[in-house]
């Protein structure tokens, strides 16, 4: 019996049968002190949040043997790993509370090798791997950066002579961050990297992405504990929630609560980075949870590191306990499907009117997104009794709350008593942040900016209402409302010669934009046919000199009334035209080069856009190695827009863009790139390529990738 069978009482194939049984059950098991791995954490992407899961089945000792990194003047890590209780989601170990040591090759290299004993029990580990490169790009001065400090100690990195322009040295650096825990027994469980759950977990907004609005209801049938937890980004500049939380009651529009600086906590990583993770008792009712975000700093995007508990970035509802889940249920309130009339996406400069008639005494639910500050709006709507003309309500700075961005978008959302009769619904911009033009973070509800009434009561009915057209009146230009302005548009001059030019006006806004409605139209059903494209041009040029014609003439008799005209709508439509026919220049377009080398090359599928379905073919003489360079959209593992190649022989799938393959192609993080080379034998190809209905060459939802004409597939000869 050798020494090994010696200590461990039995035969060396026993012992080796047991520890690879483990190695299977639990994870790798090191042979050397008696120690099991339960994790080893390595290879890590830029920017990249790893996370493991395990099970303690006994009190443990753990050995951790990290890697991270931090900034060069300061204590603050950009690379670093933590552990958290499961249960209560708290930290139970952090590298950056560490006394950590350099290592000699890298002074930003920081090493912790130690031991934690920890109770039985469910535990996640975390390691984040960010790129002081990466996140420079990502910060504003609107509230990313928490003090002189932060950004010298970040700009200090980024232009740090050990780091090249193009990260190599970082990338080298990279290759060294690793976590690893071992236990002093076998006796875990590795459960993945499954996001976690609340027990009892009633609504999940989590994991937001940049300029997203969330909405979700729940209803309370009696009184209860509800557990809430939420982490959001708070602007000490601002001091607002960049992205942030708040419930309302949906029938009273009451807000009974919301993440403030007062009650919430430092969540780790970025000093920005807020959590609220409390109980809060609620009434019987409907309510409405919301969560936005600005356009930086959300999960799988940070600018800066993340929370401790970054799979909970957003806010998760819960009841309490066992005792209160049966009395509080998610519920589909929708609170946006009755609209009784609207004035939106409003952009800078207008003065914007719509007429509706209530044929019974309503509530209504008055939801209006503006600029103001300091006491003013700039951007703002009121209501208007139409045969009185008397403002019965009207938009003040302090009646509203953040709408999210910057400080200065407002929401007001409340409920207000009309009573049966006719009204005018009014909105006016200054000239600068409004809708599409944004000089500051937009909100974000964006897609709501301007005026919205909605219907309060239950039994509402369309035929309760009658709604006009919208009309512009002008004068935006300069338009300010202080808090106690009294708005009034004094009489024309000749009502009746008035009522006939804004029936001519209507009736040519009507004709012009059914003109140029179709002319949409054709551009979308042929948008790679060149011949069809210069026909809309030169159509689209005699649509714009008659429009100037007839607009002069109109404006003449709008001036010989002292009213001030302007055909905002028109004017958007036109440019909004001009500019999707230039894009149909590069759009849609594909190019087959004839079979041999000389040519660059061999397929090219660009430019794609919305609803595509393209195909080409190409023939080989031999066998070739070809280069794909494929660019499309890919969210969660999938693709939606990607391309693929066919055997047309066998028809046969040779080669797909998978998500798997492709990489990061910048932009929005949907933007994928499929880029490498294939074999291809000698024999006639298909080349595809499809899109769905959103987000591709000239019609982004998001940021586009930095060549967005190559929006496609394109195949060439590799040297």
């Amino acid at each position: 019996m050798n020494m090994y069978e010696r200590q461990h009482g039995g035969s060396g194939i026993k012992a080796a049968a047991i520890i690879i049984l483990a190695a299977v059950c639990f994870g790798a098991v090191s042979l050397q002190g008696a120690t099991y791995t339960l994790f080893d954490m390595k290879d890590f992407s830029s920017q990249e949040l790893r996370m493991q899961a395990f099970t303690l089945n006994e009190d443990c000792q753990l050995d951790i043997d990290i890697i991270g990194a931090r900034h060069k003047n300061s204590d603050q890590m950009y690379a670093l790993g933590w552990i958290l209780d499961t249960d209560n989601r708290e930290v139970i170990w952090s590298m950056s509370e560490e006394a950590t040591r350099r290592l000699e090759d890298d002074r930003k290299l920081r090493r912790y090798n130690g031991c934690i004993r920890l109770d039985k029990g469910d535990y996640e580990a975390y390691y984040f791997a960010g790129n002081p490169l990466q996140m420079i790009t990502g910060f504003s001065l609107k509230g990313d950066i928490e003090g002189v400090g932060d950004l010298l100690d970040i700009v200090g990195d980024a232009f740090d002579d050990e780091f090249s322009e193009d990260g190599t040295l970082y990338y080298k650096q990279m290759k060294s961050f690793k976590f690893k825990l071992s236990c002093d027994n076998n006796n875990f469980v590795v459960r993945g990297d499954d996001p976690p759950l609340f027990p009892n977990q009633v609504i999940s907004l989590v994991r937001p992405r940049n300029l997203n609005d969330e909405r979700a209801g729940f209803t309370v049938n009696t009184p209860v504990e509800v557990r809430v937890y939420a982490i959001g980004e708070y602007s000490e500049h601002n001091d607002v929630f960049m992205d942030g939380a708040k419930i309302i009651n949906a029938r009273t529009r009451d807000k009974v609560w919301a993440m403030e600086r007062w009650n919430t906590d430092w969540s780790g990583g970025a000093l920005k980075n807020r959590c609220y993770h409390d109980e809060i008792r609620l009434d019987p009712g409907d309510y409405i949870v919301h969560y936005w975000t600005d356009e930086s700093h959300t999960f799988d995007d940070w600018n800066s590191t993340p929370p401790y508990d970054p799979y909970f970035w957003g806010i998760t509802i819960a009841a309490a306990s066992d005792r209160y889940a049966d009395n509080i249920k998610a519920s589909d309130i929708d609170e946006r499907k009755k609209t009784i009339a609207h004035i939106i996406k409003v952009t800078d400069d207008v003065n914007l009117a719509r007429d509706f008639e209530l044929k019974r005494d309503m509530k209504v639910n008055i939801y209006a997104i503006g600029e103001g500050k300091k006491g003013y709006m700039y951007d703002y709507g009121w209501i208007k009794n139409a045969e009185s003309d008397e403002t019965v309500w009207i938009m003040r700075e302090k009646q509203t709350d953040h709408a999210g961005g910057a400080i200065k978008n407002r929401v007001f959302d409340g409920i207000l008593e009309l009573e049966s009769g006719k009204y005018t619904l009014r909105y006016k911009t200054d000239g600068s942040h409004s809708y599409g033009s944004w000089n500051s973070a937009q909100p974000s509800d964006s897609r709501h900016y301007g005026i919205t009434l909605f219907a309060y009561e239950e039994d509402f009915r369309p035929d309760l209402i009658e709604v006009g057209s919208l009309r512009n009146l002008g004068g935006g230009e300069k338009a300010v409302a202080p808090p106690d302005f009294n708005m009034h548009v004094p009489p024309a001059p000749d009502p009746q010669e008035l009522r006939e030019i804004m029936e001519v006006h209507r009736k040519l806004t009507r004709e012009y934009l059914e003109e140029l409605s179709d002319v949409r139209r054709e551009m979308r059903e042929s948008p790679s046919d060149l011949e069809a494209i210069e026909e809309l041009k030169e159509e689209i040029e005699e649509i714009q000199q008659a429009y100037k014609e007839d607009i002069a003439e109109l404006k003449s008799e709008f001036n010989r009334q002292h009213i001030e005209f302007e055909n905002r709508e028109l004017d958007i439509q036109m440019k909004m035209l001009e500019k999707e026919l230039k894009s149909l220049d590069n759009m849609n377009f594909i190019e087959v080069s004839p079979s041999g080398e000389s040519s660059e090359f061999i397929v090219r599928i660009g430019g794609v856009g919305n609803n595509a379905n393209l195909k080409t073919t190409f023939q080989l003489d031999k066998p070739t190695r070809v280069r794909i360079h494929a660019l499309g959209e890919g969210v969660d593992g999938r693709m939606y827009d990607y391309g693929w190649i066919k055997n047309k022989n066998t028809d046969s799938v040779i080669w797909e863009m998978t998500f798997r393959k492709t990489d990061h192609a910048g932009g929005a993080l949907k933007n994928r790139l499929y880029d490498g080379v294939i074999m291809l034998d000698a024999g006639t190809y298909e080349v595809f390529y499809v899109t769905d209905d959103s987000h591709s060459y000239a019609s982004w939802n998001d940021y586009a990738p930095p060549e967005p004409t190559n929006w496609g597939i394109s195949l060439r000869f590799e040297k």
